[in-house]
């Protein structure tokens, strides 16, 4: 069973792209990111406005993320505001994904991880997909990818700068702090409190 954490942040932007893009893969040593650890705060603008936090260590085996954003629907003229807090806890083969808004959540085995700041090329080029030119973000030189729907600046593996405007429902995501070299401690590992979580690590894998 394949969960994707912005299915369960409640239709995130996103989520409209092609998930094949977003890999779950790691390296044969385990590595997730070509950086051993990093603290990365995101500004979302668009449709979708909000705040994004990225920290992990061990390459990305353990890894905790942050969103609280508000998504601006329009139907028929009648505007709709949803509003995402969400926080995602992966913990080397474990991977817990909460909506702190309604107080649930789900765990499921990390491998089954639809992981948005996570690229990898191989990926990029089986969705169509080019180096257009390189770049900057915060002083860290990004190779510019572009598929159909959305363009990627990627440094290291990680999606420093993200774009789309698919119909009309324009995103972006950009970094605006990254702090090198942190350590998770073991203490935000640990649940918030009166969380449900309904455990699927038993669940079968569908491919």
């Amino acid at each position: 069973m394949k969960i994707n954490f912005f299915s369960i942040a409640f239709f995130f932007c996103l989520i409209s792209l092609n998930n094949s893009l977003f890999s779950q893969s790691q390296n044969s040593d385990g590595r997730r990111y070509d950086i051993e650890s990093a603290f990365i705060k995101y500004k979302i603008s668009g449709n979708t406005k909000g705040l994004e936090s990225l920290k992990f260590d061990s390459f990305g085996q353990r890894e905790i993320s942050d969103l609280d954003a508000i998504r601006e629907l329009v139907f028929y003229s009648v505007k709709n505001i949803q509003k995402i807090k969400t926080k995602t806890i992966l913990n080397r083969d474990s991977l817990i994904a909460i909506d702190l808004k309604n107080k649930t959540g789900v765990k499921t085995l990390s491998k089954n991880f639809v992981n948005s700041n996570r690229f990898t090329k191989e990926e990029i080029l089986k969705n169509d997909g080019k180096i257009i030119s390189t770049g900057t973000v915060l002083n860290k030189k990004c190779d510019v990818w572009k598929t159909k729907n959305l363009e990627i600046w990627l440094w290291k593996g990680i999606a420093l700068k993200l774009k789309s405007n698919i119909t009309g429902k324009k995103f972006t995501k950009e970094a605006t702090e990254i702090n090198e070299n942190i350590k998770i401690e073991e203490n935000e590992f640990i649940l918030p409190p009166d969380i449900k979580i309904t455990d699927y690590t038993s669940a079968p894998h569908k491919k």
